[in-house]
């Protein structure tokens, strides 16, 4: 019995490249570029041919004079890990300052005696200001 599928005739760089192939080159190319070993124009022209090949053995070329990719090479912007230290200890302490506010809150609200006592001596501060200023208060 044959078998059903044709033998591979065409060599694999003929084969149809696929989004994941053009991407794979275009993260290549931005690396490349990220650590000096391409100029703008040459990012720009390689990218566009690469987002434009339809065949492996159109991609192979752009990337065959820079070195093999690895998982570090891809360049990471200095000082994220700072500005992220900085976000985390501006909302911890907001959040400490907020908690702080609460309970002060918390102690004038939960003893009447004491919101009693802050209110009498605002009025009679109030009352003796006004005096002091010249104010009639009859």
């Amino acid at each position: 019995m044959p078998d059903p599928t044709p033998p591979l005739t065409e060599p694999a760089a003929d084969l149809r490249a696929s989004h994941a192939d053009r991407e794979r080159v275009a993260a290549h190319l931005h690396a490349a570029a990220g650590n000096g070993l391409l100029t703008l124009d040459e990012v720009d022209d390689r990218l566009a041919a690469a987002y434009a090949a339809r065949h492996l053995s159109e991609l192979a070329p752009l990337t065959a004079d820079l070195p093999p990719a690895t998982e570090g090479s891809v360049a990471v912007a200095p000082g994220w890990s700072a500005i992220t230290a900085a976000v985390s200890l501006q909302l911890r302490t907001g959040v400490a300052a907020s908690a702080q506010r609460r309970r002060a809150v918390r102690l004038v609200a939960a003893h009447p005696a004491v919101a009693a006592v802050v209110t009498a001596l605002l009025l009679v501060g109030l009352v003796l200001l006004a005096r002091w200023s010249g104010l009639d208060l009859a």
